[in-house]
C-alpha cells in the first residue's frame, strides 16, 4: 500500500519513480562541496523546515519547504513579527499572507534553486525533517548548504 501511495504522490512527482527511493537533505559546505551531514525526509513527504529565532524581536520563523521534481520548493513561511524583506500585510490581493493564532502564515511556491542559509547558534537555526537538527550544534557558525539527494535501494 505505501509503495502505491508513493508512486501516486504528487509531491514525488513522476509515477516512474522508484517505490524503494528515499529522500534525504545533503548539508554541505558551500566553500569547498564537502559534505558535512544528511537529513533524513519523511518517507511519501519530502518536506522539510527551517526554523531560527529572529535577531531583533526573538520570535520564531518557520519556512516550510517540498522537494518537487527533485527542487527544493518553498511553500510557505510562519512568523509573527515581519522584518526585512517579509511580507507585513493581509491585503497582498492574492490572500496568501493570513493572520491566524497571532501568527502570520504566507503561502508560496517559490521554487530555490540554491539554498544556503548562514547558521548563527544565537539565532537558534534548526532542520526539521524526518528528524531534528541543531544546525549550530552541528556545523556550528556559518553557511551550510542545503540540497535535496534522492537514495534507492537495489
Amino acid at each position: 500500500m505505501l509503495a502505491a501511495a508513493m508512486l501516486t504522490s504528487p509531491v514525488l512527482g513522476a509515477a516512474s519513480e522508484k517505490a524503494d527511493c528515499r529522500w534525504q537533505l545533503e548539508l554541505f559546505d558551500p566553500r569547498s562541496d564537502t559534505v558535512v551531514g544528511m537529513v533524513p525526509l519523511a518517507v511519501g513527504e519530502p518536506g522539510f523546515r527551517l526554523a531560527y529565532t529572529h535577531s531583533v524581536f526573538g520570535t520564531d520563523v518557520v519556512s516550510r519547504y517540498r522537494i518537487r521534481g527533485g527542487q527544493i520548493v518553498q511553500i510557505g513561511e510562519v512568523f509573527t513579527d515581519p522584518g526585512y524583506g517579509m511580507a507585513s500585510s493581509t491585503v497582498d490581493g492574492e490572500g496568501r499572507l493570513t493572520h491566524d493564532d497571532g501568527r502570520l502564515h504566507l503561502e508560496l511556491d517559490r521554487p530555490i534553486p540554491a539554498l544556503t542559509v548562514r547558521v548563527q547558534k544565537s539565532q537558534n537555526n534548526r532542520i526539521e525533517g524526518a528528524m531534528s537538527v541543531d544546525l549550530g550544534e552541528a556545523v556550528g557558525d556559518g553557511p551550510i548548504g542545503i540540497r535535496p539527494v534522492q537514495t534507492c535501494r537495489g
